[in-house]
């Protein structure tokens, strides 16, 4: 991968002018600022790993660092997280490097799917149970909840949970006990809670469907999974990555994207995220006659006219709609950098590929007042 792989890409897309593929270039410092991204040759094991950080974990770090302004180690030290409206495979891993990444590394990793178990089995699966509690209860269990003493335990699916079963979560989670089905006596736990669900729990509550208590208690941190539509600039880097799993899965030679599949890829709104690109790059490599996929090799759901107009539409159009002037352009990319970086003037340079004198150079020009740690950077 060279260096400047992602803005060719971009620049390639737009076929901008010399001083707007600048722009392009710099969104492209952007990306390794955030993600110390080493844009060398790198192995096919760094591949795979950067694209679970891409797929998954990286846009949950970016909402915490960049929305919450909450330090990433305060995050891993919360014993109460909620994650909403994300899917299962996203959950477990996003879940899964949020233990990994904590001062509980070293306990278990537990996760339940609640949505999976009715209403007594779940109990008996967090809780455990004494011998003869009910039938089939032969001997004494301890529940997951004890299993993930010192660790993280994991609750899929929250939202699916009964009022009955609430009420028992709330009781565990704050007071920090748990009893066992059949048992007279409380246990005291010592388990962080990761909850996740694809509903939005806080309609959920407006509507009864949810305890209002059991969600303030659990949101003492809440994460927001984007849809891939929403990061539109992973999705090279994912390609590259389905289409090398693709190609050996279909036993084909060396295969290759055609400009216009290229566009028709980033343009698509992906309803159903990196799962479905995933199933569109192998279906591509199946259909595809030459070496190269074009657009007709695509899936028939991306042969759409409303997807032939989207990928004609540059995906960075929305900052050229109201036809600003390279500086105003300039001007606006500036106050974006210096939000990113929360103001920090050396990262904001080194982001530009400029030094100091020249960034306040720029700022006079542009009236931009350069005030460290002020994420805003308002204009005077």
């Amino acid at each position: 991968m060279q260096r400047n792989a992602p803005a060719l890409f971009i620049a390639k897309l737009l076929e901008l002018p010399q001083r707007v593929f600048y722009f392009a270039d710099s969104i492209n410092r952007i990306a390794q600022y955030h993600c110390h991204i080493r844009c060398h040759t790198i192995s096919n094991e760094a591949i795979t790993r950067r694209v679970e950080e891409i797929r998954f974990v990286r846009p949950q770090f970016e909402v915490i660092q960049c929305c919450a302004s909450v330090p990433l180690q305060n995050l891993m030290r919360q014993r109460t997280l909620l994650r909403q409206r994300v899917k299962a495979v996203q959950n477990r891993l996003i879940a899964r490097s949020i233990h990994q990444h904590s001062d509980r590394a070293k306990g278990p990793f537990v996760p339940v799917n609640c949505g999976a178990l009715t209403e007594t089995l779940l109990e008996a699966e967090l809780f455990g149970y004494l011998k003869g509690s009910f039938t089939g209860a032969v001997s004494d269990r301890r529940g997951l909840w004890e299993e993930a003493e010192g660790g993280t335990l994991f609750l899929d699916e929250i939202g699916e949970t009964s009022p009955a079963m609430q009420v028992k979560l709330l009781r565990a989670v704050q007071e920090k006990e748990i009893r066992r089905v059949g048992a007279t006596r409380n246990t005291s736990v010592n388990a962080r809670v990761v909850a996740a669900t694809n509903r939005n729990l806080k309609q959920e509550v407006e509507r009864g469907a949810f305890r209002e208590d059991l969600y303030y208690r659990l949101s003492v941190f809440a994460l927001h999974a984007p849809a891939l539509r929403e990061r539109r600039s992973d999705i090279p880097l994912l390609l590259e990555r389905f289409l090398h799993q693709a190609t050996e899965n279909a036993r084909r030679r060396h295969l290759q994207f055609a400009d216009d599949t290229l566009r028709t890829l980033v343009a698509y709104d992906w309803p159903g995220n990196v799962r479905e690109l995933e199933s569109a790059i192998e279906y591509a490599a199946l259909h595809a006659r030459g070496d190269e996929i074009k657009p007709e090799d695509l899936p028939p759901e991306l042969q759409s006219v409303e997807v032939r107009e989207a990928a004609e539409r540059s995906p960075l159009a929305a900052l050229f709609d109201d036809l600003p002037t390279l500086d105003e352009l300039e001007r606006r990319y500036l106050l974006h950098v210096l939000k990113v970086v929360g103001g920090n003037r050396t990262a904001t340079a080194s982001v530009m590929g400029v030094d100091r004198r020249t960034l306040y150079r720029m700022a006079n020009r542009f009236n931009i007042n350069l005030v460290e740690g002020d994420p805003e950077a308002e204009s005077l």
